[in-house]
């Protein structure tokens, strides 16, 4: 997830949360930019919450000149989080839909109550991680500050680890392990019948690479569009791998990356776009 340097002050919408979301009793809800609102579990959410609506909804990070939303096309979200980009994205495809995977049972569920109080049908949230078919991975969850949640055997580098607490001491906690099922982007898309992706965005802090290895070429024929935001948190991580197999699969790759801070938190962004599309 990229870090943004300042805040929005997005206000506290004092409502009551669904019944049906099974949330605790102190859950708050946020406003969004486009007039939805977010509903979280608990205040403890709110600084991680606003580094997403800044990166998505006020720096635009997932619009690009070729990359837009139509009202019918599907929508797969992976590393859905909290379910903010599923919330950006899903108004702007009133006719189409939007998967959203993400393995951390806090964090899907802040999704799954604010679709019913938002009464938005066209989400599916996906419990589940994505990777290597059939196959289970721990991850280190950080309740304090959820967005930089990655498996248990990545180590963030230094100069990042030491950014996001300095920024978030106040909320920070010891990360906690959470084990989640994982399945194949294949596998994703035959549970849910889905024949075209349209939009995919992947977002998963290093997990990208179990992700894109375990992708058939015939998958990725079933796939347009894809951002994904890139991250070198092991030694074998190194987003040219990514680069060459979208385009040994038929996309064509832009890869956005500021130099400097690519060189102290090694991450940015990968915009493909199949050639015909």
């Amino acid at each position: 997830m990229i870090m943004p340097t300042k805040h929005v002050q997005s206000p506290i919408v004092n409502t009551p949360v669904p019944q049906e979301a099974f949330l605790p009793t102190d859950s708050v809800g946020l406003a969004l930019p486009n007039g939805l609102t977010l509903c979280l579990q608990s205040n403890q959410m709110i600084s991680a919450a606003n580094y997403v609506i800044e990166e998505v909804f006020v720096e635009r990070q997932y619009v690009r000149e070729g990359f837009e939303i139509g009202h019918e096309d599907t929508i797969v979200d992976i590393g859905g989080n909290m379910g903010i980009f599923a919330l950006w994205a899903a108004p702007q495809a009133p006719q189409g839909r939007v998967i959203s995977v993400e393995p951390i049972p806090e964090l899907i569920a802040c999704l799954e109550a604010s679709l019913p109080f938002n009464s938005l049908e066209n989400v599916r949230p996906v419990q589940k991680a994505v990777g290597a078919p059939d196959t289970v991975i721990d991850l280190s969850y950080y309740p304090g500050f959820n967005i930089i949640s990655h498996r248990a055997d990545f180590r963030r580098p230094a100069f990042a680890r030491a950014k996001m607490y300095l920024k978030n001491f106040k909320t920070w906690t010891s990360p906690k392990t959470v084990r989640a099922q994982s399945v194949s982007i294949g596998q994703l898309l035959d549970d849910h019948a889905i024949d075209r992706v349209n939009f995919m965005k992947i977002d998963c802090e290093g997990g990208e690479y179990d992700i894109v290895r375990n992708v058939s070429a015939s998958d990725w024929r079933r796939i347009d569009r894809i951002v994904i935001e890139f991250h070198e948190y092991h030694e074998h991580h190194r987003h040219a791998d990514i680069v060459k197999a979208l385009q040994e699969n038929g996309f064509d790759v832009v890869v956005q990356k500021d130099p400097v801070t690519y060189r102290l938190m090694r991450f940015g962004t990968l915009w493909a776009r199949r050639r015909h599309a």
